[in-house]
């Protein structure tokens, strides 16, 4: 850096440098230069939010093309609280983890569920859903419980704790799908006998489907593989878990939470979590 000479022309810099900021200061808008403060702690921060836009109705697209769901209203109200603006990057479930490892993007909400495999490439905030597990099978299968499954032909999405689950199911054949949408028709056919996942998702397929039903598995049955709540996934070390846990917290206290838990899963969530802990 160049030295000035003299102390009057170093205070006269100064002065002009301090009037020139007061006067543009708070006036400009550009997000990218605000400041951070305690209240908004990555102010100013733009972040890609990586997502599976297939698992309604945490996140799907909408006859528009719009993503929503439950994942995406959380998703805002954290950016509100925190004040970063954000982009979705929708993919394969698949993909979902590399694309932290790889710096595609910043972070996921994706009702994607913690595990010591994950843990190993990519940290996780304080759980923020706690998922109930179903069959999802049709109303005439006879199907009560995961006993019931022996000989049966089950579809999971491909990578989640779901396909763990029914790889333990002795007897059964796990199926996998890269997107479970597209196994749902097949439920009661020569293909498929029923599919295991959370039972929000199974709701949604249960109002579409007038022939499918749901039975609730209980948590015993799958703890140490699907006992695991839903989090935000970030990278490894991220100085960012702590901010988002915080905020976690916050929407908990405030009440948001509850408002977006029954605004996507209703009442039927909370009896089928009941019935999963008895």
């Amino acid at each position: 850096m160049r030295k000035l000479k003299g102390f009057v022309a170093l205070t006269l810099v100064m002065s002009l440098m301090a009037a020139s900021l007061t006067g543009c200061g708070g006036s400009s808008g550009k997000k990218d230069t605000a400041a951070a403060t305690d209240s908004n702690p990555l102010k100013g921060k733009k972040l890609v939010m990586a997502i599976n836009a297939e698992y309604a109705p945490f996140e799907s697209k909408n006859e528009s093309g719009t993503i929503e769901g439950f994942d995406v209203d959380l998703n805002q109200a954290l950016a509100d609280k925190l004040g970063y603006t954000f982009e979705l990057d929708d993919m394969d479930f698949t993909g979902l983890i590399g694309s932290i490892t790889s710096k595609r993007c910043d972070y996921i909400i994706s009702a994607l569920s913690s595990n010591e495999k994950r843990k190993k490439v990519v940290d996780f905030s304080q759980g923020y859903y706690t998922p109930v597990t179903v069959i999802l099978c049709p109303k005439d299968s006879g199907i009560e419980s995961s006993a019931d499954l022996k000989g049966k032909k089950i579809g999971v999405t491909l990578g989640t704790e779901f396909e763990s689950f029914s790889k333990t199911i002795k007897g059964a054949k796990t199926i996998t799908y890269e997107s479970i949408a597209t196994s749902i028709p097949l439920i009661g056919t020569s293909e498929l006998d029923a599919c295991i996942m959370d039972s929000s998702n199974a709701f949604e397929y249960c109002n579409k489907y007038d022939n499918l039903t749901y039975k609730v598995v209980p948590m015993n049955e799958i703890k140490g593989v699907l006992d695991n709540p839903y989090c935000i996934v970030l990278p490894k070390n991220s100085e960012y878990v702590d901010i988002f846990n915080k905020a976690l917290d916050e929407l908990e206290a405030d009440g948001t939470m509850e408002k977006l838990q029954t605004k996507w899963f209703g009442k039927e969530y909370t009896d089928a979590l009941k019935v999963a802990e008895e």
